[in-house]
């Protein structure tokens, strides 16, 4: 099993037939585990990362929603700059200042190529598929020169497709997707969500599957209360491991800090527990990009009596409003300036704007072989472990998967709930086991897809 991440970013844009001028014209693969021994841990936090987005947007949906959230910054942001390449005017200028996009996009290029690049080497050890591709309307030709650059630097195709046949069109863009995630999503969008008036729609798919370096033994799991606020008690299955973690404490944050590692030494999964049951909400308040990285300089291999509940949901969200909140409003409406993309755009009634960006994602964080454990209670003694630390997740956290050569997040959210999925919250199972164990070692965690599809896009523009 292992970690699994499947998150899908789309971002619909329509052409519109405008009624008038808008006032700013536009100017011309999967590889097997490797269990050899890697016990040797190194974290080095990346102190020049510089991208505040991920968090901002975290905190934005985290404000939004009461629920468990998860995101993918990192797709978010590879759908968004193969727009940034064909824009110009103050759409380009929006980019920049929000996303923070040198002026030179022959920069971006390159830091995004170096990017994907490295989030995708070494992957002996873990799973990660990266694509991004534009299916382009067929009465449209694309600039040479753009599709050179985005292939070039972002490893994005781009499809030409008739979207008013809209089964064909269903056809093509769901083969694509069910091949770069393995089969896991065979349908992300159905013929009768496609309307006529479609020009461009970007794709984009994160999969990722890692294997936990410090197994969490089986035998270990049990079932205990999980606070979802300071008063009200939930029961829920738990994993449970003793052994040497990076770990921090910070009063800044008020927040203890732990890093799991995944097998290969390139990705882990951070949690941030706050001190109090409550305090999640104030955690949200004072996390930030500074803060975090200085509180992740400070974390030190120590060893540590490890609790997390184990959880699955998914989440889906759109992220128009934030996105114009951030300050991208030209290419939410008339004044949308994308000339760089394709011939033809802004003359014949012809017009590109992004009438909405969408994202599910999901995911699924427990041990190998959860269709065994799921039954396992273990009655326990008082002793807990053999470590003066312990990391109790039996309330709410923030948590995030980071590339650590990079500082890249893929994915970040907030688990407020175990029992929590896409569906109704199921009943609590009977307890039977209330202290968690001692352990040491590890397995894994992983993410289970579900089908995707986007929502109907609104022509009306924003």
């Amino acid at each position: 099993m292992g970690l699994y991440g499947i998150v899908v970013a789309l971002c619909v844009i329509n052409g519109v037939h405008l009624a008038e001028n808008p006032t700013e014209a536009p100017t011309n693969e999967a590889s097997s585990y490797n269990d050899a021994d890697d016990s040797n841990d190194e974290y080095f936090p990346v102190m020049d990362w510089s991208d505040t987005f991920d968090w901002q947007l975290l905190k934005a949906i985290a404000n939004e929603h009461s629920n468990n959230i998860l995101i993918s910054p990192l797709s978010i942001k590879l759908a968004l700059v193969v727009l940034y390449e064909g824009s110009e005017g103050s759409t380009k200028k929006q980019f920049q200042s929000v996303m923070q996009y040198s002026d030179q996009k022959s920069e971006v290029n390159a830091k995004y190529r170096n990017l994907l690049a490295n989030l995708e080497k070494n992957k002996k050890d873990y799973i990660i598929n990266i694509g991004t591709r534009i299916f382009l309307d067929s009465t449209i030709t694309p600039l040479q020169q753009y599709a050179a650059n985005v292939k070039s630097s972002y490893n994005t195709e781009i499809k030409s497709t008739n979207f008013t046949d809209h089964v064909a069109a269903e056809n093509l863009i769901n083969s694509w997707v069910d091949g770069l995630t393995h089969g896991n999503i065979k349908k992300l969008i159905n013929a009768d969500e496609i309307q006529d008036d479609t020009l461009l729609l970007v794709a984009n798919a994160v999969f990722f599957k890692g294997k936990w370096r410090r197994k969490f033994p089986v035998e270990k799991s049990y079932q205990g209360g999980f606070y979802v606020s300071p008063k009200e008690v939930i029961t829920v299955d738990y994993m449970a491991n003793t052994d040497t973690y990076y770990y921090g404490e910070s009063k800044e944050l008020d927040a203890k800090l732990l890093r799991l590692p995944y097998k290969g030494a390139n990705f882990g999964f951070f949690i941030v527990l706050p001190n109090t049951k409550g305090g999640l909400s104030e955690l949200l308040k004072s996390v930030n990009l500074q803060t975090l990285k200085r509180q992740l300089y400070l974390m030190d291999e120590r060893k540590v009596d490890v609790v997390i509940p184990k959880f699955k949901f998914d989440f889906s969200a759109s992220y128009s409003k934030i996105l114009q909140d951030f300050g991208l409003t030209a290419m939410f409406s008339n004044t949308a300036s994308f000339p760089g993309i394709a011939r033809g755009i802004g003359s014949g009634g012809k017009w590109l704007f992004v009438n909405d960006l969408k994202q599910k994602s999901g995911i699924e964080f427990n041990e190998e072989g959860s269709s065994a454990f799921a039954a396992t209670e273990i009655q326990l003694g008082n002793k807990f472990g053999e470590s003066d630390i312990s990391f109790n997740a039996t309330h709410p956290f923030l948590f995030f998967i980071e590339h650590q050569e990079t500082g890249s997040i893929l994915f970040a959210g907030k688990m407020m709930n175990p029992l929590q999925n896409d569906g109704p919250v199921p009943p609590e199972p009977e307890s039977t086991n209330s202290k968690p164990p001692s352990g040491e070692n590890n397995t894994a965690a992983n993410w289970r897809p579900n089908n995707v599809q986007i929502v109907k896009p609104n022509k009306q523009i924003p």
